[in-house]
């Protein structure tokens, strides 16, 4: 076994459509929830819900600084978010109504929102500043490579050992209570919080991971075409 495939087993999901822990279920529940939503409710209509849930879950971090009783409104916000930005796309194909004009809407308010909620964690009292910029440059790093993977026609869901969006969703919505149950404050010697160290830490391991998970792509691509290039 070489380096290549010892890498593929470490950062390739296991096989079957779906690549993230909650991938097939939140499918099929988005699957189930499209099809039995009213014809009154258009995806233009899903697609404002998800900026409002972001704006939720924005305002509501911010508000944590002045008291945790907004802290039950992130996860509200988040879901929100989730449920509307995911919603959207699936509904419009299935009424066969996608249009460019749709699409373009449904994935600027998908990055928007996501941008808004990592910004607002950043002036939240559970992340520092320094910890959500570089969550947010992992999260423009990936998203840019999905969008790259979705141009070059790759088939198969953006993840990272187990993690896509519904899992970063996930996580955004409980960080606040671990952070509350566990505290955050204390600083190291670098003079950075423990937080950060470890956001940071977490943050190179997750650069490297999608290093390897190019050139795994790219090794595939070549695989396919006959090629062995990688």
């Amino acid at each position: 076994m070489n380096l290549a495939d010892i890498l593929s087993k470490v950062a390739q999901p296991p096989k079957g459509h779906f690549q993230s822990f909650f991938g097939s279920s939140a499918e099929k529940a988005i699957r189930a929830i499209v099809a039995r939503l009213p014809d009154a409710v258009s995806p233009r209509h899903l697609t404002w819900l998800g900026v409002g849930g972001g704006i939720v879950a924005a305002v509501a971090l911010l508000a944590s600084r002045q008291s945790f009783a907004w802290t039950p409104l992130i996860p509200i916000g988040v879901f929100l978010n989730w449920l509307g930005t995911s919603l959207d796309g699936p509904l419009a194909r299935a009424r066969h109504l996608e249009r460019p004009s749709q699409g373009l809407l449904d994935h600027s308010a998908d990055l928007g929102t996501q941008l808004l909620i990592i910004l607002a964690f950043g002036f939240s009292p559970f992340f520092s500043l320094a910890s959500a910029a570089v969550v947010l440059a992992c999260y423009l790093l990936y998203s840019s490579y999905t969008y790259i993977r979705a141009t070059a026609r790759v088939p198969g869901q953006m993840a990272y050992i187990g993690i896509g969006t519904t899992e970063f969703r996930a996580m955004l919505a409980v960080w606040p209570f671990i952070a509350i149950a566990l505290g955050i404050d204390e600083r190291g010697a670098s003079g950075l919080t423990k937080l950060d160290e470890v956001v940071i830490a977490l943050g190179s391991v997750t650069v490297a991971g999608l290093i390897v998970k190019i050139v795994l792509d790219a090794r595939k691509i070549a695989l396919t075409q006959g090629k062995r290039d990688f």
